[in-house]
């Protein structure tokens, strides 16, 4: 049985997309979500934390 690689990593990131946030913007838009770019991984991290907590409000504060 031979198995295309190509599918067995498409697989494993779809799977990583529903764990992750940024995993899911990375594969959306791998050239712009980067995982050197750290203020993009901060930002999904906290988007997805927030989602979890019991906080009411989310206030981001970014540069233009």
């Amino acid at each position: 049985m031979n198995v295309d690689k190509n599918i067995i990593r498409r697989g494993a990131r779809i799977e990583l997309a529903r764990r992750h946030f940024f995993d899911f913007c990375k594969l959306r838009m791998p050239d712009f979500y980067k995982s050197d770019r750290k203020y993009l991984v901060d930002l999904c991290n906290d988007l997805e934390d927030f989602l979890t907590d019991d906080n009411q409000v989310l206030i981001i504060n970014e540069p233009p």
